[in-house]
C-alpha cells in the first residue's frame, strides 16, 4: 500500500480561444477541433508519463485554465478529468476549478453535467458590466450573457463561483467602476478577483498604447481603495492583493502558489514546481504534441531554486497576501533571520507597510506599488 504524504496541485492549460482579448498575453490560439483532439490526447499521455514523479503525493486542487477551457465539448472535459483521477491520487475534497468565458453560452444542463463530473468551482471572466468597455477589451460576451451564465451555474447547484473584474480600463471613470461593482454584487458570487489593467508589450493594447486614454495613477489608486472598501462592506475579505472571498472560500489552488506549494502543469506554456525544481514547457501546442508523441523532452526551461531565491520568493509571495511575512515563521522555515529585510522595510512604515505582532504587511497603498517595494527590499 502506497503512503501519500505530500499535497499537490495540478494545472492544465487549454490554449484554445474564441478570440484574443486586447490585453491578454497568455498563450492562446484559435479553436480547431482536430488540433484540440490531438492536444488533449497529448495532455493525457503526458499525465501518464509524469505520474511516476509524484508517487507519494495526493492531489487536492485541479485548475483547468486557458485560453477558454469552457469551449471544450463535455466528453473531452470528462475524459480529461478521468485521466487525472486515473493517474493521480485525487482527494475526495479536491477543489476542481474550470475557467469559464460567458461567450461559451453554457446553460443549466451543461453546468449540471460539469458538476457531476467533479467540477466544483468556476472562475468566470466578466471584467466589466459595461458592454462598451467589454467591446473595447476585445471580450466576446456582453454583460447580459455573463449574468445568464452565473444564473445558469447556480441553477445547476454550482455554488462556489468566482468572477473576475478589471479596473483602470481605457477612459473608465470611478462612477463607471461603481456601476460595474453594483451589477457584479447583485450576482452574489462567493469570490471576486479584481485586477488593475496592465499593458503588456505583446498584446493589441501594447501595440496601440499611444492611443489609449488610461486613468492616471491617482485615479487608479482611488479605484483600488474603492473596490476594497466596497467589497469589505459586502462581506468579502481581502486575502491577497487582488483577491476577495466570502466565507473563507479562497482559491485553494492559487493559495498553493502564494504559499510556495508544489504543483504540476500540463499543456503548452504550463509551469511546474516539484522538489525545489521549477520547469516549464514551450508555448506552442504543435510542438507540445510532437514532443509527447515522440517521447522527446518537453522541458523548455528548468532551474533548481537556490536557497537565496527561496528566501526571496517566499517574501515576494507572502507579501502578496494580506497576512504578510511573519518573522518567527521565516526563521523556523529557513533558519535565517528576517532582520536584513526588516531593516529595508523600515522606510516604508507606516504608509506602505505596517508591523503587527511580528508580521510585516503591506497597506492598501503598499499593495498598489508592491512591485517597486519588493524590488527594493529583495535587490
Amino acid at each position: 500500500m502506497q503512503l501519500h504524504s505530500k499535497q499537490l496541485g495540478i494545472y492544465i492549460h487549454i490554449p484554445f480561444c474564441l478570440q484574443k482579448c486586447n490585453y491578454c498575453d497568455f498563450y492562446s490560439i484559435p479553436y480547431e477541433q482536430d488540433l484540440v483532439d490531438e492536444y488533449i490526447e497529448a495532455v493525457i499521455a503526458h499525465m501518464e508519463e509524469s505520474a511516476h514523479l509524484v508517487p507519494t503525493y495526493t492531489v487536492d486542487t485541479v485548475y483547468i485554465g486557458g485560453g477558454t477551457p469552457s469551449i471544450l465539448p463535455l466528453p473531452i472535459l470528462a475524459t480529461l478529468l478521468k485521466a487525472v483521477k486515473k493517474h493521480f491520487s485525487l482527494t475526495k475534497t479536491a477543489e476542481i476549478t474550470l475557467e469559464v468565458n460567458p461567450a461559451s453560452g453554457l446553460d443549466k444542463k451543461h453546468f449540471t453535467k460539469l458538476r457531476r463530473m467533479g467540477i466544483n468551482r468556476l472562475s468566470i471572466g466578466i471584467q466589466s458590466a459595461n458592454n462598451e468597455q467589454l467591446k473595447g477589451l476585445g471580450r466576446a460576451h456582453t454583460f447580459e450573457e455573463a449574468r445568464k451564465t452565473v444564473d445558469e451555474a447556480k441553477n445547476a447547484k454550482l455554488t462556489n463561483i468566482s468572477v473576475d473584474i478589471m479596473y483602470g480600463l481605457p477612459s473608465q471613470s470611478l462612477e463607471e467602476l461603481n456601476e460595474t461593482m453594483r451589477a457584479i454584487l447583485l450576482l452574489r458570487p462567493t469570490h471576486i478577483s479584481a485586477y488593475g489593467l496592465t499593458i503588456e508589450e505583446n498584446t493589441y493594447f501594447g501595440r496601440h498604447q499611444e492611443s489609449l486614454v488610461l486613468p492616471d495613477d491617482e485615479t487608479q489608486l482611488a479605484m483600488y481603495k474603492y473596490l476594497i472598501e466596497r467589497l469589505e462592506d459586502r462581506g468579502f475579505m481581502q486575502y491577497e492583493i487582488s483577491n476577495f472571498a466570502k466565507d473563507s472560500l479562497y482559491s485553494r489552488h492559487n493559495m498553493r502558489y502564494w504559499l510556495g506549494g508544489e504543483y504540476l502543469g500540463f499543456g503548452a506554456a504550463a509551469h511546474s514546481f516539484i522538489n525545489q525544481v521549477r520547469f516549464s514547457y514551450p508555448a506552442d501546442a504543435k510542438s507540445y504534441i510532437y514532443a509527447v508523441k515522440n517521447k522527446e523532452s518537453l522541458v523548455q526551461e528548468s532551474e533548481r531554486v537556490s536557497d537565496r531565491d527561496r528566501f526571496a520568493e517566499y517574501i515576494m509571495l507572502r507579501m502578496r497576501l494580506k497576512d504578510g511575512v511573519d518573522e518567527s515563521e521565516f526563521f523556523r522555515k529557513f533558519n535565517k533571520s528576517f532582520d536584513p529585510y526588516a531593516e529595508r522595510l523600515q522606510k516604508y512604515i507606516p504608509k506602505y507597510v505596517i508591523k503587527k505582532d511580528g508580521s510585516y504587511m503591506l497597506t492598501t497603498e503598499g499593495f498598489f506599488i508592491s512591485n517597486s517595494i519588493l524590488s527594493d527590499i529583495l535587490e
